[in-house]
This record gives C-alpha cells, sequence and structure tokens, in this order.
C-alpha cells in the first residue's frame, strides 16, 4: 500500500452492466514487501453517480480470506450491476484501522458499460 501521505490512491474502475466484478484487491506489504496482516481492520467502499449523493448505486464486497498477508480482494455480484445504469459514476474505499480511524485509501471514476446479451 501507499503511504499516507500518497493516498488516496486514485483507481478508475470498468464495470460491465450484468457481469459479476471481482478484478481489484487491496495487498498490504511493509516497505521490504512483506505481507502485513490485516486481521483488526475492515473496508467500505461505495458507487455513487456523484459523491454527495446519499444512496449507492452499488456497495462494494470484500470476501477476506488470507488477512494475514494481507490480502483484501473486493466485488460486485452480477445482480447488483444489473441493476445499474450505463454510465458515469465515482467511488472509493475506505478502510477503518483498529483504533477507529477512517482513511479513504482508494478513490477513481467508474465506468458502466452496456451489456450486449442478457
Amino acid at each position: 500500500m501507499a503511504t499516507d501521505d500518497e493516498l488516496p490512491i486514485e483507481h478508475n474502475l470498468r464495470i460491465w452492466r450484468g457481469d459479476t466484478w471481482a478484478r481489484l484487491q487491496l495487498t498490504y506489504t511493509d516497505a521490504l514487501g512483506d505481507p502485513i496482516d490485516v486481521s483488526d481492520r475492515s473496508w467500505s467502499a461505495q458507487i455513487k453517480r456523484n459523491p454527495e449523493d446519499t444512496t449507492a448505486a452499488a456497495e462494494i464486497d470484500f470476501d477476506i480470506t488470507d488477512a494475514a498477508n494481507g490480502v483484501v480482494p473486493m466485488s460486485i455480484p452480477a445482480a447488483t450491476t444489473a441493476a445499474m445504469t450505463p454510465g458515469l459514476y465515482v467511488w472509493d474505499c475506505q478502510e477503518t484501522g483498529a483504533s477507529g480511524a477512517v482513511t479513504t485509501i482508494v478513490a477513481g471514476a467508474v465506468t458502466v458499460r452496456s451489456d450486449t446479451t442478457r
């Protein structure tokens, strides 16, 4: 991961409406490249049309099975992306540390593309 002064990392997403999206994972390592155990942390991420919207177009899921090795995969189910209108959105991901401190670690634009096969 980046240092605090480099956060949030900008990362734009492309999602095809109706597809399961599972193309991004966070990987935490120290300066030597060794994994950092993130078992004491949690994450939340949303996609919205506008950052000020009160309702998210999608919630990003975190299915963490390898926290000891710093691996945090993200996904969105097909049923959720199927309900999204093609167009431009924004997203961000926030980490809550063991102390309760919240940090936005990744943010960017989202393009939802129309699917041809339905």
